[in-house]
């Protein structure tokens, strides 16, 4: 009991000291440097800032015979992306990320031109395009994976190796991009990017039926605005 009547005055001693001494534990040559305004780095440096976050969409497209089944990918500056969304909603009529009704060639190539228009005129919109499957089962499932970019139609994994692709630049895992790729596929007189420019890649499930009248294009909007596709920032 005497022992224990001890070990609390000399608490109650400590406590007072500690109160009186904020500092005290603390080594006097080496003082607290925080800096609240510097981003938290980790310590490996290989290790990317991107927190890659699991994105899979799991969608199909309904119809017979549909050909040219594919994923298309379009480069939006980031304050654009909302309008982009809003001018296919209204020009198809899509409601959502439902799939939409039967477009003509000419509202499609519309559509297409809203993108083609934004960057140099070789701007190609087969760059972050899949390739095309014709033989689609109507109603199957489509599951693309916004992060790894990883595509399977029909349950067979596809390619965005086409022979005018660009995927090994843009379609990066850390989501960063070269100002010199920037600048060779984004440059115009009215456009010009830098570093630190921010962009969605709007991502379009699109398809083709022929017909003797008129042949068709079916698209589904993948994402509709940034809460639900990446950023991507062009750092170096």
């Amino acid at each position: 009991m005497y022992k224990t009547y001890l070990l609390g005055i000399l608490i109650f001693f400590i406590s007072i000291y500690v109160g009186c001494n904020p500092g005290a534990g603390l080594p006097s040559n080496e003082p607290l440097d925080i800096d609240f305004n510097k981003p938290n780095k980790p310590n490996n440096p290989s290790v990317p800032d991107y927190e890659e976050k699991e994105h899979i969409i799991t969608t199909n497209l309904v119809g017979n015979p549909l050909s040219e089944v594919r994923v298309r990918g379009y480069i939006v500056p980031e304050d654009k992306l909302s309008l982009f969304v809003t001018l296919i909603r209204m020009d198809t009529e899509v409601k959502g990320l439902n799939q939409s009704k039967g477009l003509t060639m000419s509202q499609y190539q519309r559509i297409t031109g809203y993108f083609s228009s934004l960057f140099t005129p070789q701007y190609n919109l087969n760059y972050l395009a899949s390739v095309g499957v014709d033989d689609y089962i109507s109603g199957s499932d489509i599951i693309f994976d916004f992060n790894t970019y990883s595509l399977t139609i029909n349950g067979v994994l596809q390619s965005f190796e086409n022979s005018e692709s660009i995927t090994s630049l843009f379609l990066t895992r850390d989501k960063t991009w070269a100002l010199a790729d920037a600048e060779r596929y984004f440059y115009n007189s009215s456009y010009i990017p830098d570093i630190d420019v921010q962009y969605y890649i709007l991502w379009i499930l699109e398809s083709k039926t022929y017909s003797v009248g008129q042949d068709k294009m079916y698209i589904r909007l993948l994402s509709q605005d940034a809460s639900d596709t990446p950023l991507y920032t062009i750092t170096h």
